[in-house]
């Protein structure tokens, strides 16, 4: 039994890593099942054993957002438009308890061609997720609400980006700080804005995403990761040959 999750274990580092090298030489629309799996010197058969698509790899290997999730959940924080304090202090608290960690990330992958795709889905990630443990938590997600929280997930993730690279060398009360300033005022002026249309979030739209709001909640509809008209907007989408 040791032996078979020693090989298992072995076997979806080994997916990983061959996934993670994909990234730093290809478009990801453009990386196959094939692909992942013959540079993991494994076969398609072991790679769905793990991973239902590319997508779910992708998701697997960036978990950088449910660790952050998980981090609120440990706190009991849930997002609130009218407070905002106690999540911007725990989100404070994050950047600077895995500095090193995002650092890392981010000069592991700071050549890729899928830097700006790897960011952006994380940021939506976060942002969907938070919107599920509001209504866990029983809370009624506003319109302001959406908007507040995009807004909240564009700005502190920039800014975590900009101290993960070192180009924001801020004491963490700083950071705090910078970030209540910056979002305290949006969210106060969304009180005056609750008609309109869902899902054309500007804040959302200005990092590629758009997010169909329906009866059942947030889901992502179209990641929209790549600038050129000929590149899709999705991966694990393409011919597997």
């Amino acid at each position: 039994m040791a032996a078979k999750y020693r090989n298992a274990e072995r076997s979806l580092k080994a997916l990983h890593e061959a996934y993670a090298e994909l990234l730093r030489e290809k478009p990801a629309q453009r990386i196959t099942v094939t692909d992942v799996a013959r540079k993991a010197d494994l076969t398609r058969n072991t790679f769905y054993s793990y991973f239902s698509s590319i997508g779910d790899l992708h998701d697997s290997y960036f978990s950088y957002w449910k660790v952050f999730i998980e981090y609120l959940h440990r706190r009991k924080v849930v997002f609130d438009s009218d407070n905002i304090s106690a999540l911007v202090s725990a989100s404070a608290d994050y950047v600077y308890e895995f500095h090193d960690r995002y650092h890392d990330f981010v000069e592991r992958f700071a050549t890729s061609p899928n830097l700006r795709y790897i960011l952006r889905r994380i940021v939506v990630n976060i942002y969907l997720a938070l919107l599920d443990d509001m209504r866990t938590a029983g809370k009624k997600v506003t319109e302001r609400d959406r908007r507040c929280m995009s807004y909240l997930c564009f700005v502190a993730y920039d800014l975590m980006y900009q101290n993960a690279c070192n180009d924001l060398v801020i004491s963490r009360d700083e950071f705090a700080k910078t970030l209540l300033d910056l979002v305290e005022p949006f969210c106060l002026l969304m009180r005056h804005n609750e008609v309109t249309p869902k899902g054309s979030d500007p804040a959302m739209l200005l990092i590629g995403a758009s997010v169909d709001t329906n009866t059942d909640g947030d889901t992502l509809q179209d990641f929209g990761f790549y600038d050129s008209a000929d590149s899709p907007n999705t991966i694990g989408n393409v011919a597997d040959d």
